[in-house]
């Protein structure tokens, strides 16, 4: 994270500070509010007055927080605003490497989607590992038409015939402490008993993950694990096409973390009045 005065050192600061403030308003509400408050004070500074590098920005933050969480708390916060400042921070495409943007920069949305919880609250949790749908991003990367390319005719264990794409999305993955971008292909194949000829329709789905192409402005997409029916796709990426992704990624996160404050706000105004109600009612019906 570039932090000089020549990028509007200041301004990147307090961006990072608000994604974060949003972040924690529902997972660590009491820090929240500090931050809250350190927004506030860096806005009204004037002008000669303003810190001028990352280290005095960073001493305004531990002094904000030191005497209300402690110095490891402190340190914690300040590993997650390094982590979020990814948001502030121009996707950098000049090199073609696309492959490498998108692993990283998922990668921290995932990471980020995990500080806010988002996986135990809007994700689908199994043993080994939790998976966060994205609505929207999906279709900047892989359409319906690209994911028939990847469908193939088997011979084994049965005459399987590709007959269309049911569904083809993005989700974000956290294994352990593996966070990555995956994607999710659902298809109808047709089944066919090589020794009875009877057909049967199947529906099966593949799980896929980015790999290395060989070329930096492509990437191919590659069953996590072996799946009947599935094959691989090469893809050739633009910067236009990646823009769009992250910033829909970066979207759809925020816009569960929305969510997850609404929810909170509501849980908090009507639904306690309507259970201090019932509380009420039973109270006063044993009395």
């Amino acid at each position: 994270m570039d932090l000089s005065p020549a990028t509007s050192e200041l301004s990147i600061y307090v961006n990072v500070l608000s994604l974060l403030f949003n972040v924690y308003k529902s997972t660590k509400p009491s820090v929240a509010g500090k931050l809250d408050e350190l927004i506030q004070e860096l806005k009204r500074f004037k002008p000669g007055a303003r810190p001028q590098t990352r280290a005095e920005l960073d001493m305004k933050l531990e002094e904000k927080l030191l005497p209300e969480i402690g110095s490891t708390e402190t340190e914690a916060v300040k590993r997650d605003l390094d982590l979020v400042a990814v948001f502030s921070e121009p996707i950098r495409v000049e090199d073609f490497d696309y492959l490498a943007v998108l692993s990283a920069y998922a990668s921290k949305y995932a990471a980020l989607a995990d500080k806010a919880s988002l996986f135990d609250l809007r994700g689908v949790t199994g043993k080994d590992e939790s998976l966060l749908f994205l609505p929207n991003a999906g279709r900047f990367l892989l359409t319906t038409e690209e994911a028939a390319a990847v469908l193939c005719a088997t011979r084994w264990p049965g005459y399987l015939t590709p007959a269309k794409v049911d569904a083809a999305y993005s989700l974000l993955m956290k294994s352990g402490a593996d966070f990555r971008l995956v994607f999710s292909i659902e298809a109808t194949f047709k089944c066919q008993n090589p020794t009875t000829l009877t057909s049967r329709v199947v529906e099966k789905g593949c799980r896929y993950v980015l790999a290395n192409e060989g070329r930096k402005n492509w990437v191919k997409l590659e069953p996590r694990s072996p799946v009947d029916g599935f094959g691989w796709l090469s893809k050739r990426l633009d910067a236009e096409g990646v823009l769009r992704f992250m910033k829909a990624v970066r979207d759809d996160v925020m816009n569960y973390v929305s969510e997850l404050r609404a929810e909170e706000s509501l849980v908090k105004g009507e639904i306690s009045v309507l259970l201090k109600e019932v509380v009420d009612f039973f109270e006063k019906a044993d009395g």
